[in-house]
């Protein structure tokens, strides 16, 4: 089963390395219809890939 957003559109962790060297991914709340999309990044793809919407700055690798 695939994520989709309250529009009925695909989520995708969508990782990938930043110009300014930060890993960004999405990160969203809800398993089915999610809700809240955003965009994080970290300081390395391993914590990019284990980002998570109730990450706070300076947690968890996340650096903005």
């Amino acid at each position: 089963m695939k994520t989709r957003d309250s529009n009925d559109m695909v989520v995708t962790m969508s990782i990938r390395h930043e110009p300014d060297g930060t890993w960004g991914r999405n990160v969203w709340f809800g398993r089915r219809n999610v809700t809240d999309v955003r965009r994080y990044y970290y300081r390395t793809r391993v914590a990019a890939r284990a980002g998570d919407i109730s990450d706070d700055i300076g947690q968890s690798g996340r650096v903005r």
